[in-house]
């Protein structure tokens, strides 16, 4: 019930607000704005970042699904498993609802919630570094790509799991980044709070 306060009801209060904006701009250019028109394939309407949200929620029954059918002992190897099965279906099928968008998004939710409390080490680690230096150079030069959305979308990649490693060590270079540009200004922050 809490998510669905939390996630789906401002998805829904986000999809009509674009559905207006959008329907409006469609009269100013003199075309139909399809206010009433519903494509369960694009739920969102051109409203993209609407997709995160329902994606979000689907996520939660899906980790909620798993603490309930596996015991403890078993739930993590199983949320991996399962992250990566439904991950590789969700990249490679179509489906109703942003579910399929769902499915992708859930491996980096699983990685997520096991790497979390290593985080720190992880960032600093220079292994990890140099790792994510390289990951990003071959995305930034091109030579590979790591599109994980799913096929709805056209950007069909084959190895998926291989991606979403990459972009995981990506974004551990680009918090490493952030926390050698955040960190003096915050503790400078932190020294005039202490003052006041």
């Amino acid at each position: 019930m809490k998510y669905t306060i939390t996630l789906i009801v401002p998805s829904i209060i986000w999809v009509i607000l674009g559905r207006i904006f959008f329907g409006l701009l469609a009269i100013l250019n003199g075309e139909e704005p399809g206010w009433f028109s519903f494509d369960p394939y694009n739920p969102v309407y051109g409203n993209g970042s609407a997709w995160f949200l329902l994606a979000l929620f689907y996520v939660k029954i899906i980790q909620w699904i798993c603490c309930h059918w596996f015991s403890s002992r078993y739930l993590m190897y199983m949320e991996i498993l399962m992250s990566c099965i439904l991950g590789y279906i969700g990249i490679n099928h179509q489906m109703p609802m942003q579910i399929d968008e769902a499915f992708a998004a859930l491996p980096f939710y699983v990685s997520g919630k096991y790497l979390y409390p290593y985080l720190r080490k992880m960032i600093y680690n220079n292994w990890v570094l140099l790792m994510g230096t390289l990951c990003y150079s071959l995305l930034y030069f091109k030579v590979v790509r790591f599109w994980l959305n799913p096929s709805v979308n056209g950007l069909y990649n084959q190895v998926y799991l291989t991606s979403v490693l990459c972009t995981i060590l990506s974004f551990a270079l680009f918090l490493r980044i952030s926390f050698i540009i955040a960190t003096p200004p915050l503790r400078l922050s932190a020294r005039v709070f202490q003052l006041l």
